[in-house]
Formats: C-alpha cells, structure tokens, sequence
C-alpha cells in the first residue's frame, strides 16, 4: 500500500481526458456519411463511454457536460438506428435541459432538439421541424454547421440564406 495517495484530481483528469476522446471519437463517426458495421460498433460504445465518464468525472449534476453526452448517445443510436436507444438518450437530454439551465447555450439546446428529431426520424409518425429549424437560423453560422452534418435528408445546408434551400422532410 503506497504511502502517498494519488490526489483526487489526477484520476478525475485522467477520467476527463478519457470521456473527452471518447466523445470526439464517437462524433467523428457519427458525422461519417457511411460507416463498417465496426465503426457503427465503436460509435455506439464511444458515445455509452464517454457518457459514464463524464457522469463519474462531473460531480455537479448540473454540468453541461453530461446534458451534451446525452446528446452523443442519442444521435450515435440514430445514425446506428437503434431507436428506442436513440429516443431514451434524446429524452434524457430534454430533461437534462429541463431542470438544469446553467452553462447551457442555444447550440446546446439546439442540439437536443436535433437528439430528439433524429430520434423521431426511426419511429411511426413525423416530427414537427419548424421549432427546430427556428432555433438553428438564429445560431452562429459555424455553430448550424455543425448541426447541418448530422441530418439526414439531402444535406440542410445552412449560410446559404434561403428558406428554399431547406428540405424539412427526409428523403
């Protein structure tokens, strides 16, 4: 047994640092146009990672941080089309967001309207877009551009100014 304990910060920046990489993986799969059944695989497991590590790194429920790893787990369950996953991580977001409003900003609620429409995509029924589509012509240009490579109909282009240009409805 050491003498000397590791402080408790060291492993929770180790943990950090772990949650981060994680969660840039799982988005740079998630923003692929097409995946291996293996990458599916990976993204999947990166988003789950990188959600439990920041729940274990965050002490404070409130963090932003664990509302945007919902966010990842919910649009990797969309792009893998596992749906009820999807939809329960979309939820977990929108409660997040709910009850907890510190440090959260319009790209993040953008992106739990985003969680929750491609979640809606995989189920009976269409989702309403117009509440979503308000909320990102009011963001940063390279902050809608992010959001413009995770739809799935043929590529919602933002910056270009024209409401036309916008196809509300997967093709």
């Amino acid at each position: 047994m050491s003498t000397n304990p590791i402080p408790r910060a060291e492993p929770l920046k180790s943990v950090r640092d772990l949650a981060m990489r994680l969660n840039n993986r799982a988005w740079d799969l998630v923003e692929l146009e097409r995946r291996t059944a293996k990458e599916t695989i990976e993204m999947v497991d990166a988003a789950y990672g990188s959600r439990a590590l920041w729940r274990m790194a965050t002490d404070d429920e409130d963090s932003v941080e664990r509302l945007r790893a919902h966010h990842v787990v919910a649009c990797a369950c969309a792009r893998a089309r596992y749906g009820d996953q999807a939809l329960r991580a979309a939820r977990m977001a929108a409660e997040h967001e709910r009850r907890f409003t510190r440090g959260i900003s319009e790209f993040d609620r953008a992106m739990t309207l985003v969680s929750m429409h491609l979640a809606l995509l995989l189920h009976p029924g269409a989702p309403i877009v117009e509440p979503l589509m308000t909320l990102i012509d009011g963001l940063e240009p390279d902050e809608a551009e992010v959001l413009s490579r995770l739809f799935p109909w043929p590529r919602f282009r933002t910056g270009q100014g024209t409401q036309a240009s916008r196809v509300a409805v997967p093709t």
